[in-house]
Formats: structure tokens, C-alpha cells, sequence
């Protein structure tokens, strides 16, 4: 038992820096933020025997071929009777099995369906409070401190109830944010209920998309959209989810679901003094409440929506119609400038997509297409295959048309937005050696409309290619290069030419990582950026840290201890870094100008089901020093 769960940590570090620098790439693009969504690895495990292709997909680091591979290999073989059985699945190699081990246990008992006695009794339940803020050295300026309180039931994904109250730090009102959810799942053709708070994902994302999903990255996983229609809404995101009933029926190879929501969201209201109406000209999503022009904004949009989708499930393609209604209290209307000329307008919007994937020996072949009706298409494929044992390839292409919107979308775009774009993406995965393994991928794009910035066609790539080398179980080094271009918006150059002047970025990193016993983990990271436009003087940046992990296994502490140095012309060349943090957070903090970053984060358990833990960092940047701390209590009776 003690060495399976040696093999588990050794896992969970692997599992964990995927995770890592997909929030990276995530948070370079705009995409990522602080949320309960996404819990960290080990904390919610699942049974090999009785674990849905919903669930194995929600893990995000299977790819559609791997998850076929599992359920068939199982359906025909039987329950497994060791997690070592995992080695003969096909496509199933000794690096994965390491990534999904933190997330797997293996129990030949259970019955598929408890009885809700049952789900009550069995479940798990945990109770989180969290309070942070901010002192700045400088001017010796306390800043009130924020506030979460967060509790949640589980039994598997059969049972579950939970809410969050939160107050960030500023806000008057406590709580500011109230969030609740209950769910219960696989009782007869009741495959999920949702009453409350939940997020909704569908298809490809280019209708609708709220859940946590991996932008463009070397992970093949990352060219095809995969998550749970109906989530309960765990995070504190304050204006992305629905509040409602969701439900989702399953009758042999049929599925039925719907969804209906009504709730407000924060907006800017502006007056038309001619026509006398309110019209919402800004979505805020910050979820802040401070300033008077914040609190004028607070759930000042009401939002409704329904949808759901019809799908046919067959062992070789799925085919679903998937379809959305939204309906706010006061019409859209962005302001009057040529960059808003194809923004959402109006007070209802409906969308309709067909997806649709299968597959065969040619390989794993997917495609959705979204219709907005009598005004424009979307169009999202691919193509999946693993053309041998040790090579994964990927290739994916999108055509959105530029008078295209839909709210709350998030496709495999250069944006994360389903609006005008197109493009191609290419994504391998190549391990000739157990020791040795090249990812890349390569995006090309055009985006016809006019841009906040770009004047005209703006048309770029980006190439990003990563070799790593892990010589033994407990050493990995991986370098990785990226170059990205894309034409700028330079009125005097364009004047002179019909091709807008170009900007490359590149980016150059090495990673170092070893665990010189069960104790300890050090890490050692190197990155420098350089940006180049036509006409105007380089632009560099560069961000060095080390990084030191001391968690003992069956030991009650762990202690996290990070410096980092950097330097960077601008805001343009900043640099991401993700850092460890508090259970059921993450942080991926942008470092730009000079300066340098410290933090420590200590776990202790100091009781049985008690966990406390505690993160202080010491940012220096631009001749300013603040210091952020965060505290947290769990209680996992």
C-alpha cells in the first residue's frame, strides 16, 4: 500500500506540471484567472471499474483515441483486478499511467448504482475557509483583507450539494457573492440533475463553453474540446455560470438534455437620452465590487437562457444537435467604432450547432458546425490518429465567419472567442524512448474584421516546439521554443504598403526538475523573450527562479519555497509563471519590468481531518514592494 502511493506522488508531480504550463499557456492568451473549478490531483479519485468516458475526459489529459481505447479494453476483458493492468491498454504508455495514477483507485465491489441512503452516507464532505490581503511596504497601506467560505458534499459524481460565500477584498457587503448547487446522477434514465449553480459546455465551444478548457499547447489533448455538459459551479467566478434546474435523461443509445437559467450579471448601463432606454454596452466580469462604478454595475443585467442538446451515442460516432437561447433585460449595444462593427447586438440570441465525431481505422474524426440563424456559420474539424506506438498527431482547422458571435464561447481560437477567424492548427506527440519525447504544434490564422488592434486583415502563426529528456524516474529537463507573428497595426507604414508591418515574439525556455529522494523536489527555470517591430528598438525580457518542495510522504507538513528575478522592457515581453498555491486555487501571475518575487507556502496537518496552510509572498517591482499572504483552514471530517 505504502508503495502504491509513492508511485501516486511520483504521479501527481508529473500530472501536476502538465497542468502547470497548459495554465501558462492559458494565461499568455488572456484565459486564465483563480478558481474552485479545478480540483488539484488526488483529491478526487475514481474507480477503473466504474469510471464514465464523461469522467475520463474531464481529467484533461487523455485524447479521444486513449478514452476509446479504455472502455473497449475493459468492456471486453472485464473489471480490472490490478491498476497494472492499465500497461496493456493500447495508446496507453508508462508516462501517462503516471499522469493518471494520482486520479485512480481500484475497488471490485461497489455496486454501479448505490441506493441514495447510501450516497448520503458514504459521501464526503469538506469545509474550506480562506482570508487574504495585501500590505504595501512602501507606504506602510494595509488593504482590507477577502473572505471565502466554501463547503461541498461528494459521493463519487452520484451525489452532490455545496456552496461558496465570498467578499474580495474592498467590498462593503458580506458576502458579496453567494453561490449554491445540488446534483444527484445514475438513478434509472436519470443520467445528471442540477438544481442551482452549474456551468455549461457544449460541443467545441462555439456556441458555449464555461468550464475549464486547455487553449493552443504542445499537449495533444488540446485539439479537441472535451467536458461534462452539466458541471454544479464550484468557483468564484461571479457572472460565468448558470442558476437554474439542468437535467439530462439516457435511454439506451439516446440522450436528452436541457437546461433553464435566469439570474443577473454585472453591466454597464448607458442612457439613450432620445429613445429613453437602458442598453448594456459593457459585460464586466471581474466580479469586483469597490469603486461607485463598480457597484453601479453589480447585477444590474438580468440574463436568461435555455438550451440543451439531443445526441445519439453508437460505440463507433456520436452525433448531437446542440442549441441556446439568450435573452437579457436590456439590449446590447457596444459603443459606435469600426472595431465593434460585428460585436452582439439586440436582447435575444439563439445558436444552433451539429457535432459530430466517429471513428475508424483511419483514425479519430471530429466536426461541429454552428449556425446563427439568417446571419452567419461557424465551422470547427479534425482529425486525430496515432500513426504509430510512439507518434500522436493532430490537425484541426476553423472558419468563423466575422458577423459570428456567441456569449460565453470559448473554441480553440487565437482569442479563445468564437468570432471571425481562420485558421489551422497542427499538434504532435512524438516518444521514441521512454527517456525522450518532441511535442510542437503550429497555428496559422487571418481574422478579416477590423480589430481594437489591427486596421485592416490581420494574419499571423505561431510555432512552438518542446523536446524534453527524463534520463531517470527522478530527473526531467525540457526546453522549449516558440515563436509567434502577426501584422501590427502602423497607419504610417500601411499608408505605404498594402502588408501591415510584422511583429515576431520569441521565447525561449529551460526547465529543470529532480527529486533526489522521496523528500525533496527542486526546480530550476530559465526564460527570455524578445519582441520585434518594424522601426521601433527590441524588446527583451528574461525570468530566472529556483524553487524548492519539501513533502515527505505520510508526513503531516509540506513546504514550498520559491525566488525569482526578473527583467522585461514592457508589459508587451511580461513573462508567466505558474506558482503553487492553496488547495482548490492556482495563480499565474504575469512579471514584467524589474524587480523580484518570493514565496513561501506551508501545509500542515495538524489534526486528523484538519489542514491548515499558508502562502506569503514579497513582490519588488518599478521601486514599489508590496507583501500578499493568504490563509486557509479545511475541514475533511
Amino acid at each position: 500500500m505504502v508503495a502504491l502511493f509513492l508511485i501516486m506522488k511520483a504521479g501527481f508531480s508529473i500530472a501536476q506540471e502538465e497542468h502547470e504550463q497548459a495554465w501558462e499557456q492559458a494565461a499568455a492568451s488572456g484565459e486564465a484567472g483563480a478558481s474552485l473549478d479545478w480540483d488539484p490531483p488526488g483529491q478526487q479519485r475514481f474507480n477503473v471499474n466504474t469510471i464514465t468516458e464523461d469522467q475520463l475526459t474531464s481529467l484533461q489529459l487523455l485524447h479521444p483515441i486513449q478514452v476509446k481505447n479504455f472502455l473497449a479494453y475493459r468492456k471486453k476483458y472485464g473489471d480490472f483486478i490490478s491498476l497494472m493492468e492499465l500497461q496493456a491498454i493500447p495508446s496507453w504508455d508508462i508516462p501517462i499511467i503516471h499522469q493518471l495514477l494520482p486520479y485512480l483507485k481500484l475497488h471490485t465491489t461497489l455496486p454501479l448504482a448505490p441506493e441514495l441512503q447510501q450516497r448520503f452516507k458514504e459521501g464526503a464532505h469538506r469545509l474550506l475557509y480562506r482570508t487574504a490581503g495585501k500590505w504595501e511596504t512602501d507606504s506602510s497601506r494595509y488593504i482590507e483583507t477577502s473572505q471565502l467560505l466554501n463547503h461541498r458534499f461528494q459521493f463519487r459524481d452520484l451525489l452532490q450539494w455545496g456552496f461558496t460565500l465570498e467578499k474580495d477584498a474592498g467590498e462593503r457587503k458580506t458576502p458579496d457573492h453567494v453561490s449554491f448547487y445540488a446534483s444527484i446522477g445514475n438513478k434509472g434514465i436519470i443520467k445528471k440533475i442540477v438544481l442551482g449553480d452549474f456551468t455549461v459546455n457544449m460541443g467545441q465551444g462555439l456556441i458555449h463553453w464555461q468550464g475549464y478548457a486547455l487553449g493552443q499547447s504542445n499537449n495533444l489533448v488540446t485539439g479537441y474540446r472535451q467536458g461534462t455538459l452539466f458541471r454544479p459551479h464550484t468557483g468564484t467566478d461571479e457572472n460565468r455560470f448558470h442558476r437554474g434546474l439542468a437535467i439530462s435523461l439516457q435511454k439506451k443509445n439516446w440522450e436528452f438534455s436541457g437546461f433553464i437559467s435566469s439570474q443577473k450579471i454585472d453591466a454597464r448601463l448607458t442612457e439613450d437620452s432620445l429613445a429613453k432606454i437602458l442598453w448594456a454596452s459593457t459585460i464586466q466580469t471581474s466580479g469586483l465590487h469597490r469603486t461607485a462604478s463598480e457597484l453601479a454595475g453589480r447585477k444590474s443585467l438580468r440574463w436568461q437562457s435555455l438550451g440543451g442538446r439531443i445526441r445519439y451515442l453508437h460505440q463507433q460516432h456520436t452525433s448531437t444537435l446542440n442549441f441556446i437561447y439568450h435573452a437579457f433585460g436590456n439590449p446590447l449595444l457596444k459603443e459606435p467604432t469600426p472595431y465593434n462593427l460585428y460585436a452582439m447586438r439586440g436582447r435575444s440570441f439563439p445558436l444552433l450547432s451539429f457535432d459530430h465525431s466517429f471513428f475508424s481505422k483511419w483514425g479519430f474524426f471530429f466536426a461541429e458546425t454552428a449556425v446563427k440563424p439568417m446571419e452567419a456559420i461557424a465551422f470547427m474539424g479534425g482529425w486525430m490518429k496515432s500513426l504509430d506506438a510512439k507518434f500522436d498527431l493532430s490537425l484541426s482547422g476553423r472558419m468563423i465567419a466575422k458577423n459570428f458571435a456567441a456569449f460565453q464561447s470559448n473554441s480553440l481560437t487565437t482569442s479563445g472567442e468564437s468570432k471571425d477567424e481562420k485558421g489551422f492548427f497542427v499538434n504532435f506527440n512524438f516518444h521514441p524512448h521512454p527517456q525522450h519525447q518532441l511535442d510542437g504544434y503550429l497555428d496559422r490564422f487571418q481574422k478579416i474584421a477590423l480589430g481594437y488592434g489591427n486596421d485592416g486583415i490581420q494574419y499571423g502563426k505561431r510555432l512552438s516546439l518542446q523536446y524534453k529528456w527524463v534520463p531517470q524516474k527522478k530527473l526531467e529537463f525540457y526546453v522549449r521554443w516558440t515563436h509567434g507573428m502577426k501584422n501590427q497595426n502602423d497607419r504610417n507604414a500601411a499608408s505605404k504598403s498594402n502588408l501591415l508591418p510584422f511583429a515576431t515574439t520569441d521565447q525561449w525556455r529551460s526547465h529543470f526538475s529532480c527529486k533526489p529522494n522521496m523528500v525533496w523536489m527542486i526546480r530550476i527555470r530559465n526564460e527570455w523573450t524578445r519582441l520585434l517591430i518594424p522601426s521601433k528598438p527590441a524588446e527583451t525580457g528574461y525570468l530566472h527562479y529556483a524553487e524548492i518542495i519539501y513533502a515527505p510522504p505520510l508526513k503531516k507538513i509540506s513546504l514550498s519555497l520559491r525566488a525569482s528575478s526578473f527583467e522585461t522592457g514592457g508589459y508587451a515581453t511580461r513573462i508567466y509563471a505558474y506558482e503553487r498555491d492553496l488547495l482548490g486555487y492556482f495563480s499565474v501571475p504575469a512579471h514584467d519590468g524589474k524587480g523580484s518575487r518570493y514565496y513561501a507556502l506551508i501545509q500542515y496537518k495538524w489534526r486528523k481531518g484538519h489542514t491548515v496552510a499558508g502562502k506569503i509572498i514579497f513582490d519588488q517591482r518599478k521601486g514599489e514592494a508590496q507583501t500578499n499572504w493568504r490563509l486557509q483552514w479545511i475541514w475533511e471530517p
